[in-house]
């Protein structure tokens, strides 16, 4: 994910209050196909150095043989978000944008 500098976040303390506050998140694998499941993730701070996330998928969501057969994963977590109108500005500023929350773990932060 793309994220300017200005806005990157690494004190494990905030992100994992994100993690907690926003907890139900997206898992996508790829084993062939790509796969996604909403679910609600619970962490563990102390489990490992920078924590351990934990779920469950159901048996009969297939998504769980990509994670036996040591299937890469990602969760995105999804704070608030909103869209900002060119309109709303006073000055000529004519690029729409959007103001989000997005928190994707990886084994660095």
């Amino acid at each position: 994910m793309y994220t300017p500098a200005s806005f990157e976040e690494k004190r494990k303390e905030v992100l994992h209050e994100f993690m907690r506050n926003y907890s139900f998140a997206v898992l996508i694998t790829s084993d062939g196909m790509p796969l996604a499941s909403h679910l609600p993730f619970l962490l563990d701070p102390q489990r490992a150095p920078l924590g351990t996330l934990r779920s469950h998928l159901a048996r009969a969501n297939s998504q769980w043989l990509a994670l036996k057969s040591g299937s890469e994963a990602l969760v995105i977590f999804q704070g608030p978000h909103a869209y900002i109108s060119p309109s709303w500005y006073q000055t000529k500023m004519r690029v729409p944008t959007c103001r989000d929350s997005c928190l994707w773990p990886t084994e660095d932060h």
